[in-house]
């Protein structure tokens, strides 16, 4: 745990550093190359340093005999001063994992949001008139709206450090990066915690990702539709993994005579068909750019 966390964290400071140094020697561009480098390690790491984190205050008390033991490690007893330690420590790393990048990426999107989603420039308004006058479907008119913004913020200078915060995503949504953080918590952090191993913590995962398949469908944030769909599907098959297994764990399977092993090769086949699906999406990308070329 001390060097998930701490090794990051002495990264980013010798990142700062050089960004300070560079600065005082009157290059700019050197320090906002690394305060870039200082907000990619925050978006790489923050997922699984955070259910590391989290997994310090996963205890598994399901013996009979009354042990509490760390889910992570059942050489770890929940009931010592060690434990207690490891988890006043996650609970200060808590405040600067999870809570602390949610926060400086809200602040950072915000902080830009009209240079996110920009006002239409001329380039872009005749281009919406253009489509107003050729009477297309008003979903058209404002995806050519969405799609000339996002040409305008793409020549944006200001905003190169914190573009792969909301590169992907439709203007509209200069927000989303944020709650999607919020999201991927929730499936992977969060969810540790919550009696490990048991159908209260399979319950949780099946909410949260139905959640996340309500969030995706609603909001086709992407501006690639074939991104959009990719997440829905992977939404879809994560709900029906998380229902399945809270179906093994109630015995209900056992119960009514439903063959596992069908069931198991049905979520094999769907996990695979979104493999196969989101490398044809990466192969016709890669086309579509080549052609660009």
């Amino acid at each position: 745990l001390l060097l998930v966390t701490l090794g990051p964290i002495l990264v980013a400071l010798a990142l700062c550093a050089a960004a300070v140094v560079a600065r005082r020697r009157g290059r700019p561009a050197g320090a906002a190359a690394f305060i870039d480098l200082v907000l990619k390690l925050c978006f790489f790491v923050f997922a699984s340093t955070s259910t590391s984190i989290f997994q310090a205050f996963a205890c598994d008390d399901t013996f009979d005999d009354g042990r509490a033991v760390l889910a992570a490690d059942y050489s770890i007893s929940c009931k010592t001063d060690r434990w207690r330690g490891f988890a006043a420590y996650a609970g200060i790393m808590v405040a600067v994992y999870p809570v602390g990048i949610v926060c400086l990426f809200s602040a950072l999107l915000f902080k830009h949001r009209k240079a996110i989603d920009p006002p239409l420039g001329p380039h872009g308004a005749k281009l919406l008139r253009l489509e107003e006058t050729l009477s297309v479907e008003r979903d058209k008119r404002c995806s050519l709206a969405e799609r000339a913004k996002h040409a305008q913020r793409r020549e944006d200078a200001s905003l190169k450090s914190v573009r792969f915060l909301f590169v992907h995503y439709l203007p509209r949504y200069w927000y989303f990066e944020a709650i999607e953080s919020v999201r991927r918590l929730l499936v992977t952090a969060v969810a540790v915690t919550v009696q490990p191993g048991s159908s209260t913590q399979l319950a949780f995962g099946l909410l949260t990702s139905i959640l996340s398949l309500l969030l995706y469908a609603a909001t086709q944030p992407f501006i690639h539709h074939a991104d959009n769909t990719l997440a829905i599907l992977g939404a879809t098959v994560l709900t029906l993994a998380t229902f399945s297994g809270l179906l093994l764990s109630s015995d209900v399977v056992e119960d009514d005579g439903w063959s596992v092993l069908g069931m198991g090769t049905f979520l094999a086949i769907c996990t695979a068909l979104v493999v196969v699906l989101g490398l044809a999406l990466a192969v016709l990308e890669a086309k579509r750019l080549l052609e660009k070329l």
